[in-house]
């Protein structure tokens, strides 16, 4: 299961990496060892992909501005924390767009800021929208 958590987190990352490089957008994008602290509290997140503003906070591998979107890649370690304590976090500090890719389920689940965070549900294989783009890009899951 690490191997396909460790493909799907490249795939998306360099997709959305290629796509920010070849239109000039001033984002970032982060992952692994990069953390997430907004309230500046001792309890800090480390999102599979977070992609950022070129003028966020960033110290030390430590995000501490809200990034525009994040990418969870549920694992069997991780799924009640992706799916629960990750989820209300990451709308309670307002982040643009956020995915939990469900890998046992060929799920992707999209939360959207516009939309109130409805949950919108993509089946695999199959494209995801990156909205924070304006749905210019898609993620092919098709693999």
């Amino acid at each position: 299961m690490i191997f396909e958590h460790d493909k799907v987190v490249d795939l998306i990352k360099n997709e959305i990496s290629r796509y920010i490089n070849d239109n000039g957008f001033p984002h970032e994008i982060f992952f692994g060892n990069t953390a997430l602290n907004i309230t500046d509290s001792p309890d800090i997140l480390f999102p599979d992909i977070m992609v950022i503003n070129r003028d966020s906070d960033i110290r030390a591998n430590v995000v501490y501005s809200a990034p525009e979107m994040i990418v969870e890649v549920v694992s069997s370690e991780s799924r009640k924390c992706d799916y629960t304590v990750k989820l209300d976090f990451y709308m309670n500090i307002g982040i643009s767009e956020f995915w939990i890719v469900d890998l046992a389920d060929d799920l992707v689940i999209v939360y959207l800021k516009d939309t109130g965070y409805t949950p919108k549900h993509y089946l695999y294989p199959g494209a995801v929208p990156v909205s924070i783009f304006g749905g210019e890009i898609s993620i092919d899951f098709s693999f």
